[in-house]
């Protein structure tokens, strides 16, 4: 518990983000923020501690060195990449034990003036949205990343896509497959089964996802991985330039 303070500010450092802008997402004044993170005979509120934390994405727990938080948040996510990358490499061949429902997987993130890199907003991203299970993994799309999404509301335009899209009240961010009248959203990991839905007037369609971020901040922003440019047929990379 006493090195929290440290593990805290390790975490903003790797953020890259100035301490104006954790305390801005974090809900605090800088000054606040300052004396969390150097004011030894002062004991900030855990709330507090946690809202710092979640602003630069990083496990409160691992922050107080609670057990069962050995990893970093950022060690988390490359722990879960190369999970998912031998699964698909050793285990390709086999098909899951339990398939389960595909649930919602898909939140809405608000973004401020200068959040989207340039190289998205010109070519029309406009939303983002956080994936939130593993469902896209073979996709390369894991848990915590930020789809960039270039709202539309023509279907066709989106079909063989990942898109985000609304049903019964619920997000989901999948691949879009139209047949006929029927829509079907797959999933990138074959534990989750595809959500059927009867018409288009059972969902609604938010956009198309056009990159992929780590997290929505410029300074933290990660090239888009080849495999998923390939797979989804054609999104934006790092230079807003179509992979094909």
């Amino acid at each position: 518990m006493r090195d929290w303070r440290a593990r805290l500010r390790a975490a903003i450092n790797r953020s890259g983000l100035k301490h104006s802008i954790v305390a801005l997402d974090a809900g605090v004044t800088p000054e606040t923020l300052s004396r969390v993170l150097t004011a030894e005979h002062q004991r900030p509120s855990l709330e507090t501690v946690a809202r710092v934390a979640h602003a630069v994405n990083e496990n409160v727990g691992w922050v107080l060195g609670e057990q069962g938080f050995t990893l970093s948040g950022t060690q988390v996510m490359q722990l879960r990449e190369v999970i998912a990358f031998l699964e698909v490499a050793l285990l390709g061949a086999s098909a899951p034990q339990n398939v389960v429902e595909a649930p919602p997987n898909a939140i809405p993130v608000r973004l401020r003036r200068g959040d989207l890199p340039r190289c998205f907003r010109e070519n029309g991203a406009a939303l983002a949205f956080q994936v939130i299970d593993d469902s896209l993994r073979e996709l390369g799309v894991v848990d915590g990343d930020c789809l960039l999404v270039m709202p539309t509301s023509e279907w066709h335009d989106a079909d063989g896509h990942l898109v985000v899209c609304e049903a019964a009240g619920s997000l989901f961010a999948k691949r879009l497959s139209l047949k006929a009248d029927a829509i079907t959203l797959l999933s990138g990991n074959r534990r989750y089964a595809p959500v059927q839905l009867a018409d288009r007037h059972a969902c609604r369609l938010l956009g198309i996802a056009i990159g992929i971020t780590g997290a929505i901040s410029p300074s933290r922003t990660v090239p888009l991985r080849a495999e998923t440019a390939t797979q989804l047929g054609g999104v934006l990379d790092m230079r807003g330039e179509r992979t094909r």
